[in-house]
């Protein structure tokens, strides 16, 4: 049985709200969620925790400062350092709950939080193991790479604190498309506390935020990856490279997506991505934990399928293909453009113009 509650703790003098999801009985291993970029945790966040704590894990996800319903001025802003500092009062709160082990804590975060979750459990030593699902890795080094000098130089320009539409189908928008639109515009991502807007300063802090660092302070810690073997706006690539610089166990899992927004709420897509992560975080608990066979026990009720081992490099690092329940245990490079969050696509558009780049060019780069 799980309880779900409506928690609240602090961080900057501001108040953050969130869902703690916690499986009755002994203290139990303990994940941080964190989302997609606008996203609130009914949202992509709320779907991962309840089908984890279903796992047998304790799950928070929770809005970030100045989204949803937590504190925080200006609202609708992204705020890289901000986040990270929520992130670790997140984790104070988990580590003081009667519900958790605090030796077994760890982040899984979706879309742009695989990022956030990336950086900060390589430099918290409270958490002990990470998961990102269709991540975006961002680096400044790779943005500029895609845009060209001159055009990421404008980009830092033309950002401000207005507010412009989250995402539009036709209009200008930091998510523009039918892709972005087919979620969040849609009664798919509907939201009580969600709203289709985000300052204009939000892009440029994503073209300039260096989250694919953490893999490189990851290990000893392990790390895993799943990704969607089609993206068009978190690449394959990112993903890969941050596996790649990953030092410690690590595995990376590749299922047979074919758009970003299937790992947001695409029954099986999800319920590949949750088991794998259950069977990472699982794998490195503590012995305190409640542990490894109520949580077996859990997935197999839900009828999960179990995946086979893949081919192992030096016994820490494991590639798998996964298609629902089919499984490949030859690592597969699928194949895609550019080496960050979609930069190559950017590329492309200001070649192709000759002009400076706007808002919706350069949500190519981050998105979702």
């Amino acid at each position: 049985m799980v309880t779900a509650e409506r928690v609240e703790f602090g961080c900057d003098g501001l108040t953050l709200v969130g869902d703690l999801r916690a499986p009755t009985g002994l203290r139990r291993p303990a994940l941080v969620l964190t989302g997609p970029f606008t996203g609130t945790r009914d949202q992509v966040t709320g779907s991962y925790a309840a089908r984890l704590a279903d796992a047998g894990f304790v799950t928070l996800a929770f809005d970030h400062r100045s989204f949803g319903d937590s504190e925080g001025l200006p609202r609708q802003n992204e705020d890289p350092q901000g986040k990270l500092r929520d992130l670790r009062a997140a984790v104070s709160f988990l580590r003081g709950h009667r519900s958790v082990d605090p030796g077994s804590i760890a982040a899984v975060g979706i879309c742009l939080g695989g990022g956030y979750a990336l950086k900060f459990a390589a430099f918290d030593p409270r958490v002990k193991a990470f998961a990102g699902i269709a991540g975006a890795y961002n680096a400044p080094q790779a943005m500029r790479a895609g845009m060209g000098a001159d055009g990421y130089q404008a980009a830092l320009m033309v950002f401000t604190d207005v507010l412009l539409p989250a995402v539009s189908l036709d209009g200008e928008a930091a998510m523009p498309g039918e892709e972005p639109y087919s979620y969040y515009g849609t009664s798919r991502g509907s939201s009580a506390t969600w709203h289709n807007s985000v300052t204009r300063a939000s892009v440029r802090e994503l073209i300039t935020v260096d989250n694919m660092i953490g893999a490189d302070f990851l290990g000893p810690k392990p790390g895993l990856i799943v990704h969607g073997v089609q993206d068009a706006y978190c690449s394959p690539d990112g993903a890969r490279e941050a596996h790649e610089r990953m030092t410690g166990p690590k595995r990376i899992v590749w299922l047979d997506c074919g758009r970003h927004v299937d790992l947001y709420d695409n029954d099986r897509h999800v319920a590949a991505a949750v088991e794998a992560t259950a069977e990472v975080m699982d794998e490195h608990s503590t012995p305190q934990s409640i542990g490894w066979f109520p949580i077996r026990r859990a997935l197999a009720r839900r009828g999960a399928a179990r995946a086979a081992p893949g081919r192992r490099a030096g016994g820490r690092s494991t590639t798998i293909r996964r298609s629902g329940s089919a499984r490949c245990g030859t690592p597969h490079r699928p194949g895609t453009s550019g080496s960050g969050c979609g930069e190559t696509s950017l590329s492309r558009l200001l070649r192709g113009s000759g002009t400076r780049p706007t808002a919706a060019a350069v949500s190519h780069v981050h998105l979702l």
